[in-house]
């Protein structure tokens, strides 16, 4: 597992393996439960998965690694 930091606020939480992620929005004055969580696959909904695996790989390649 690799865990790399930002210098930015974030706006999502993306937790991706190769072909499945999982995206949960953090909304303002919402705790995480209560925060809807979509599992987006490559197969199914291929254009969402696209567009937030190069949100993802923005953030990941503007991070540095941890510890």
């Amino acid at each position: 597992m690799q865990i790399r930091v930002y210098d930015r606020h974030p706006s999502v939480s993306v937790v991706r393996g190769d072909s499945r992620m999982t995206v949960t929005p953090y909304l303002r004055f919402f705790t995480g439960s209560k925060s809807p969580t979509f599992e987006l696959t490559s197969e199914l909904g291929a254009a969402m998965f696209a567009r937030d695996a190069a949100h993802f790989d923005d953030a990941w390649n503007g991070a540095r690694e941890y510890g």
